[in-house]
């Protein structure tokens, strides 16, 4: 039954006739869509690729994001600012990570560590407007430095 619904669909196309896959689907016992698949074949489904509006900033991008700080959201919204970019944010996300951009802008610039013995830097810390609850439902405003 496979190979007359082969050699069908086979003589449809040397004929360059458009079959009637419903009523193939009715004589060979299959579903017309798995019958239509048969006949495309997988030529007709190569896709074009489509050239993003983002590939002209490649370098640019790069640049932004190598400086320190910068994540792609911050590098979207100056693109989408400055730049007038029309892609979403998703878009500029997967375009980034698909070109492994954010990796070597971030490879590129290296970091600097300093590292000190115990006790000859200080890191301070200012904490201001801290609410707190007693008991008694009032509520005191602290301010704190903490040093470390």
């Amino acid at each position: 039954m496979e190979l007359n619904l082969i050699a069908t669909l086979n003589y449809h196309k040397i004929m360059s006739i458009k079959p009637n896959f419903s009523e193939l689907s009715r004589i060979f016992g299959k579903d017309r869509h798995t019958i239509k698949k048969m006949f495309i074949g997988k030529e007709a489904k190569e896709k074009k690729k489509k050239i993003s509006e983002l590939e002209q900033h490649v370098d640019e991008i790069e640049k932004v994001l190598s400086n320190p700080g910068v994540n792609i959201k911050g590098s979207y919204w100056y693109f989408k600012t400055e730049k007038n970019i029309e892609c979403t944010y998703d878009n500029f996300k997967t375009f980034v990570k698909k070109n492994n951009i954010f990796e070597k802008a971030k490879t590129s610039t290296p970091h600097l560590l300093y590292e000190t013995d115990p006790g000859e830097q200080l890191q301070v810390d200012w904490v201001e407007s801290l609410k707190l609850s007693t008991i008694d439902g009032e509520i005191i405003e602290l301010t704190y430095l903490v040093l470390h």
